[in-house]
């Protein structure tokens, strides 16, 4: 009879411990995820940023233009 009772706590524990492991998988892939859309979000901002430094060396170029030509 001990050896059922300690068959049966064994088998809770693997349980709890599979449930546990299940759990701490779906968070960390979470944060997996949240990194990999942060950086994402960061590309694409970089690359807007690079974008608008280009338009003000243009615009400061054809404005120094036409302040010359005048």
């Amino acid at each position: 009879m001990d050896i059922d009772i300690d068959i049966c706590i064994y088998i809770y524990m693997y349980v709890y411990m599979c449930r546990f492991l299940a759990r701490v998988e779906y968070t960390l892939a979470r944060a997996v995820d949240a990194v990999a859309l942060k950086s994402r979000c960061a590309a694409v901002s970089d690359t807007y940023a690079n974008q608008v430094l280009h338009i003000r060396i243009y615009l400061y170029i054809y404005v120094m233009y036409i302040c010359t030509c005048i």
